[in-house]
């Protein structure tokens, strides 16, 4: 009869291809290398609930019910979270972060009405190599073919919105204003240091000044979610 240390031996092995093997499955949950292999060799082996309360910390997409039972699937339904792992991601070894995934409010590169993130729920996670990252889908064409929509854009925040000298006109910026949130390009006016020019392949340029912008995140990636 299949233990519950026998599923967790199969969701180790399932995860393994982006965790690593046994031993790296081991340290990232924070128990002792070689837990695994021992209460596998022992006639009654009991997973202690200190040891499933660390597995699910990191990995809270395994289906408890599954574990403790083997009905249902390894992973929960796509209504409870989602997974994305991009391999563009930087990496971190052996740590893993929740990021949340807002459907609720996509972006693009016209103005949109502003919604503070705060004030939404999540729709689900996404795991990430990196901390502090947010994700939201793309819609419309304007930043059509760099991003087109339905994708999603994953960013971080630049805490010191007035250090304006790590603007870069090459990168692409979500910018959270008094009236709107939009996905552009910036580029400091040649002649106003105050105002900034916002670029997208698609929507006309326009102009805005700085103390006019509320908060502003680099988006570091784009792709589908899988």
């Amino acid at each position: 009869m299949e233990k519950v240390i026998d599923r967790l031996i199969k969701f180790q092995q399932a995860v393994s291809k982006e965790h690593g093997g046994r031993n790296k499955f081991e340290t990232m949950i924070g128990i002792s290398e070689g837990y695994l292999s021992k209460m596998i060799k022992k006639d009654n082996p009991s997973v202690g609930s200190d040891i499933i309360e660390k597995v699910l910390n990191k990995f809270p997409l395994l289906n408890i019910d599954w574990l403790f039972t083997g009905r249902g699937d390894m992973i929960k339904p796509d209504n409870s979270l989602k997974t994305f792992i991009p391999d563009k991601l930087p990496k971190q070894l052996g740590r893993l972060y929740l990021a949340p995934i807002y459907n609720s409010l996509p972006v693009s590169a016209g103005k949109m009405e502003l919604s503070t993130f705060e004030d939404e729920a999540p729709n689900g996670y996404a795991y990430t190599y990196m901390p502090n990252v947010k994700f939201f889908p793309v819609i419309g064409i304007s930043f059509e073919p760099i991003i087109p929509a339905g994708y999603y854009i994953g960013v971080t925040r630049i805490d010191n919105i007035n250090e304006w000298k790590r603007i870069d006109p090459e990168k692409i910026y979500l910018i959270i204003t008094r009236d709107d949130r939009m996905m552009k390009r910036l580029r400091v006016d040649e002649e106003n240091n105050d105002k900034l020019w916002c670029v997208s392949p698609n929507y006309p340029d326009f102009d805005i000044y700085k103390n006019d912008i509320l908060e502003i995140y680099h988006v570091f990636f784009y792709g589908k979610m899988i």
